[in-house]
Formats: structure tokens, C-alpha cells, sequence
């Protein structure tokens, strides 16, 4: 109940500018601003009169006001998803270094479309560091027993492979310079300004005379929290747009995840056998 000023027998009091008028059960509610503030803060059922100037009722009045807005901003800054941040480039490339350190077998739809035409595939990540397998359209490449692979597929179906050489760090050295490019185009360059919602960040182009921006106009992307996989990134360019997103994602990878097909096995075994006839 909300009282203020000086009672009357129907249920109603009267406070200089302000009323409020109620009636029991049916939750009737009038009021005349701007002294409202007032008549709550003095409603009490022991003050039958609040003997206030009108400019003191006016100064409590925004008093009360202002101690509202104050609760209502407090309220909004701690509903705040905890995982945006004040710095998002620092966690844009966070995010991205443990994509890319994440134990995870994860397939993806790729789509790249324009006004004159659409290419759909299907990629496939195996990854568990140093190693890893990539596959996509009609490439493999990875880091698998130590070696370093990449193989193609022709359009008569066939599969030729590079010789394969020893990996030597050549994950972390990948990874590195992933990160370094980001931070190039990020933090030195300022390319894009970042912005963070809570695992999905938003990429926007500054520079609109730059040549071939990498990222497009804008681009967007977001990373699963619990696995650290990439979920889905979308570029932008005039006429075109590219849309990549995660059909699964396993968090462990297994002996026969790293198994190549049988034509790319001895697409390899050739290509070793020519390195070895080779003169030295």
C-alpha cells in the first residue's frame, strides 16, 4: 500500500501535486507526476502527513529518481554476457590460438556464392596437436606421423601427392603465423574494428580504399565455448559472400580419424619411391 499526505475515507491520499488512488482487490492505481518519488518515499502507515516544502518534495523526488536509474544501470551492467571483453582483439586471437590447439574431428560446410554462381563442399578436420588432416574440395594436407603431406585430386579422379618431408614444428610454426597475420591486420594496421558478443566477434572494415581486404567488408566469427572449436565464420565482399559452419564437432580424436584413403596412401608410397631413385 502507498500512502502519502493526509487519509481520506475512500482509500485515497493526497500529497500537494501527487495522488494515488487504490482500491483493495481491484489494484487501481492513479498518479500525477512530477511529486509521485515523494508520496512513496513517505508512504508509511504510521506518517498521516508528510509536512515537506514543495521544492524539498521536488529535490527527494529526484533524489529517488536518480537512486532508480542507478539501480536500473547496475542491474544491466551485471546482466553483461561475462565472456565479452574489454579488449575483444586480445580475445579474438585468444580464441583463435585455442581453435587451433583444440583436440577435435570436426566437419564444416563450406559456401562461397556470387550473383553468377554458387560452390558448395564439404571439409573435414582432424586434429590433434602437432598432427593434423585436412581435407577439403579436392586437397588433403596435414601433419600425420611426423611428416609433413599434401595431396590433390585430379579431375580425372587420380591423386598426386608431394613428396613428403619431416614436419619439424611445422604445426606451431603454422599456428604462429596464423596468429601474427591477425595481429597484423588487427592491432598494427587497425584493418578491422573488432567487436565481441559473448564467443561470436564482428569484424568491420576502416579503410574502404584498402586494397583486397582479407576479411572482405565485414566478418564474423564465433567459437564453441566448450570445445574451442570454430563454429561458423561469414565474410563479406561486394557481390560475394563466403559462409562456413560446423556440421559436428568431436572433442576426441581417435587412431582411425588419422587413416588416409587407399589411393592417397599409395599416391604417397609412389611419390616417396621417386624421391628415393633420385640421384643424392
Amino acid at each position: 500500500m502507498l500512502s502519502a499526505g493526509r487519509a481520506s475515507p475512500n482509500g485515497s491520499y493526497d500529497a500537494g501535486a501527487t495522488r494515488i488512488t487504490f482500491a483493495v482487490g481491484r489494484r487501481r492505481l492513479r498518479a500525477r507526476f512530477p511529486e509521485l518519488p515523494f508520496a512513496v518515499a513517505c508512504a508509511s502507515p504510521r506518517l498521516a502527513r508528510c509536512n515537506v516544502t514543495p521544492v524539498r518534495r521536488r529535490l527527494l523526488g529526484a533524489g529517488v529518481l536518480l537512486g532508480a536509474t542507478t539501480a536500473l544501470v547496475l542491474l544491466v551492467v551485471s546482466m553483461r554476457d561475462p565472456r565479452t571483453s574489454s579488449d575483444p582483439v586480445a580475445s579474438f586471437l585468444e580464441a583463435w590460438r585455442r581453435w587451433r590447439s583444440s583436440e577435435l574431428v570436426l566437419t564444416a560446410e563450406y559456401e562461397r556464392s556470387s550473383e553468377r554462381a554458387r560452390l558448395a563442399t564439404t571439409h573435414k578436420l582432424v586434429q590433434r596437436p602437432p598432427e593434423y588432416l585436412r581435407i577439403q574440395a579436392n586437397s588433403l594436407e596435414g601433419v600425420v606421423s611426423g611428416e609433413t603431406i599434401r595431396c590433390d585430386r585430379l579431375p580425372d579422379n587420380d591423386v598426386v601427392c608431394s613428396p613428403p618431408t619431416p614436419a619439424r614444428d611445422e604445426w606451431r610454426r603454422r599456428v604462429d603465423d596464423e596468429l601474427a597475420s591477425w595481429a597484423e591486420i588487427l592491432r598494427r594496421r587497425r584493418l578491422y574494428e573488432v567487436t565481441d558478443e559473448g564467443g561470436c566477434f564482428h569484424l568491420f572494415l576502416t579503410d574502404a580504399s584498402f586494397p583486397s581486404p582479407p576479411e572482405g567488408e565485414r566478418a564474423t566469427y564465433c567459437f564453441d565455448e566448450e570445445t574451442g572449436a570454430l563454429l561458423r565464420y561469414r565474410q563479406v565482399w561486394p557481390g560475394v559472400e563466403i559462409r562456413w559452419r560446423a556440421a559436428s564437432v568431436r572433442p576426441r580424436v581417435r587412431a582411425e580419424d588419422f587413416r588416409l584413403p587407399h589411393d592417397v596412401s599409395e599416391a604417397l608410397r609412389r611419390s616417396r619411391r621417386a624421391t628415393e631413385r633420385q640421384p643424392r
